[in-house]
């Protein structure tokens, strides 16, 4: 298929795709043109027909006077009406004796009538041609459809042509757009983890050049990512490498309060290297390996250890006995709720822990709730970034690193769900995670 979206050559020219803004223009004013056009096409139509329909009227009524006779007879009114559908109202002079009427109750008098068309004797009013004819024993007036009703129907072809403007419109602008569509899709998928995902547009113009730049840009994405992957395994084995040796060479020293700690020291550099080369670890679609599982299940055996590991902590804990099963990574979700956990240790000036688990039809939701000062309002999006602390705001004495919580966050919605932190009162943080059933793992 020839590539439109390089120039080509038409009848001896370089000519090169319309840009989207030349279609939506050329669009636009077409469709106003043909609306202005129809209107004034309408207007002017009516308008004659109209101008020849009152003239003949104009004749008629002058028969009609004579039909009625002298003085004007409401049977022959009567007649008339059936005969040829015209409505009449006869108003009598002030010094006759006769008798006003009309053919239909419902029709306005002639005065009435004036109050709203003046002393025009003739005209069009409310979908009717009218004429008021004086005689000598008074005024009569002659109301005849134009053939629309109320007018509804002269302006239904009208309305007919605009809606079909207005409908193709539509479909050019919608066809214009559909690549807006494919642009949209393909953003999902590269934030889905779809690195692959590529786009293939050849017009309009502009979108052209920018799905070429979405390609640009993840080509450039994934030798990024790949680049940085190699880093990472590269510099996990340099770092690695030296401190098995260095575990290797305290194991052979003699027991003592330095080789307790320095094997201390090593296990945390150990610690740190893992957290950081796992946050920096793409989220892509190897990345969680789920199985089902009920959760309580999991998030029992992470409450037994961290009973284990803090023997002195008070915790309590409503966890059901059962759940409904759903797709997690164990080895990654247990690693969650251990750090959250162990934030709460942490923080929570050595207060009782609480931690629950409930489920509704939508979601998982998990509390887990300490004792400490709390986080203040500024410091509860922040904590979830890498490196973060604020250790000032809350527990100077504590270290850490500042990646446990990030690490969290990157795991949970890598699951399709949400960790949040508040304050609890009186004191202390609660944060809640939240794990849909339905998540796109």
């Amino acid at each position: 298929m020839r590539d439109r979206f390089n120039p080509t050559k038409r009848r001896g020219r370089v000519q090169a795709p319309r840009s989207l803004f030349f279609h939506l223009v050329f669009i636009l004013v077409l469709a106003a043109i043909s609306i202005h056009g129809a209107v004034i096409l309408y207007f002017q139509i009516t308008k004659g027909v109209d101008s020849k329909a009152m003239a003949h009227f104009d004749r008629y009524v002058g028969y009609i006077v004579q039909e009625l006779g002298d003085p004007p007879l409401l049977e022959k009114g009567m007649q008339l009406r059936k005969e040829i559908a015209i409505e009449i109202v006869f108003e009598p002079g002030k010094n006759t004796n006769l008798r006003s009427w009309k053919t239909d109750p419902k029709d306005l008098g002639i005065a009435e009538m004036k109050a709203y068309v003046g002393e025009k004797p003739y005209g069009i009013f409310r979908g009717s041609f009218y004429r008021i004819e004086n005689t000598k024993n008074g005024q009569i007036l002659f109301l005849i459809d134009r053939g629309g009703g109320s007018g509804y129907n002269r302006v239904l072809p009208l309305l007919v042509f605009l809606t079909l403007v207005l409908f193709f419109a539509w479909l050019i602008l919608r066809k214009l757009l559909l690549p807006i569509k494919k642009i949209e899709r393909a953003f999902a998928e590269v934030s889905s983890g779809k690195l692959d995902t590529t786009l293939d547009l050849k017009r309009p113009r502009e979108l052209a050049k920018t799905a070429q730049g979405f390609n640009n840009m993840i080509k450039r994405i994934g030798e990024m990512i790949e680049n940085r992957e190699r880093m990472l395994r590269d510099m996990s084995h340099e770092l690695r490498s030296p401190l098995t040796r260095l575990k290797l060479a305290i194991d052979f020293l003699p027991k003592s309060e330095e080789k307790v700690s320095a094997m201390e020291d090593i296990l945390e550099l150990e610690k740190l290297i893992s957290e950081i080369l796992e946050t920096y670890r793409p989220v892509s679609e190897d990345y969680l390996h789920t199985t089902l599982i009920d959760p309580s299940v999991i998030t029992r055996k992470a409450m037994d250890a961290a009973k284990q590991v803090h023997p002195d902590i008070i915790i309590k804990s409503k966890i059901p006995k059962a759940l409904t099963k759903v797709e997690i990574d164990t080895e990654k979700w247990s690693r969650v709720i251990s750090n959250i956990f162990e934030n709460a240790v942490k923080h929570g000036d050595g207060g009782t822990i609480r931690i629950s688990l409930l489920e509704n039809e939508l979601e998982f939701i998990w509390k887990i709730q300490d004792e400490g000062k709390g986080i203040s309002k500024e410091y509860r999006e922040k904590i979830f970034e890498p490196f973060f602390q604020i250790e000032n705001a809350r527990t100077p004495q504590k270290q850490g690193y500042g990646l446990g919580l990030h690490l969290c966050k990157t795991i949970i919605e890598a699951h399709g769900g949400t960790i949040r932190a508040r304050a609890n009162s009186p004191v202390g943080t609660i944060f809640t995670i939240t794990l849909p059933k339905t998540a796109s793992i």
